[in-house]
């Protein structure tokens, strides 16, 4: 009996000595670890410990918006580091992740989804307007919007001539320009005005197009 209550004890003693079950967790960005200003940023938060056992938070003013489950859209107004906080509610354990903030890049210009070398003379028929693209593509909802631009045409002779379009769709005198080209000519969209989510208006880098 003396030998079952001595291993007895010895039992209770090493498990009491044995380490508690650790609180982990990590977050998972499309972009590594870099979120964008003044868009919504999607994360998704991974831990050992049930969903309700847990709860967020974010610092310098950024906006952590839950999304149910472990999925949350961040909201950063300025570039800049942040601190995204994971805490356990039942024992007050953190886990903590610096996330960058910085701007969105600036997009380029397309016709019919073509953003630069040469373009078919039917794919410039069948334009309506010069969009934008983010190249490369995100996960998230951007939009930026041409507000205005002009086009140089330099034909395969040299002769140059040039119209200012104010919006993003084209005028008539821009459907004009683009009609008349054919192989051998170039264009050159250039002055390109946009504007996105951050504020402000965007320059755009200059789309120029071979027509073949």
């Amino acid at each position: 009996m003396k030998y079952f209550l001595l291993f007895f004890g010895l039992f209770i003693l090493s498990c009491s000595g044995l380490p508690k079950a650790s609180f982990n967790c990590s977050i998972s960005l499309q972009r590594m670890n870099v979120i964008y200003t003044t868009v919504d940023n999607p994360l998704q938060v991974f831990s050992n410990v049930p969903a309700s056992d847990i709860e967020c938070s974010i610092d310098n003013d950024a906006v952590l918006r839950p999304m149910g489950g472990n999925y949350y859209q961040i909201y950063a107004a300025k570039e800049g580091e942040y601190i995204f906080t994971i805490t356990q509610k039942s024992t007050g354990l953190e886990v903590s992740h610096t996330l960058r903030a910085k701007k969105l890049p600036v997009p380029v210009a397309q016709i019919g989804q073509v953003s630069g070398d040469s373009v078919f003379a039917l794919q410039l028929a069948a334009a309506q307007r010069l969009e934008l693209t983010y190249i490369p593509a995100f996960d998230i909802n951007i939009s930026a919007e041409v507000i205005e631009f002009s086009i140089l045409k330099i034909s395969k002779d040299n002769v140059r001539s040039e119209v200012n379009n104010q919006a993003a769709g084209f005028s008539e005198e821009a459907r004009r320009i683009i009609a008349g080209s054919g192989s051998g000519d170039i264009l050159i969209f250039r002055n390109i005005k946009a504007r996105g989510a951050d504020p402000g208006v965007m320059d755009v880098r200059d789309l120029l197009l071979y027509v073949k």
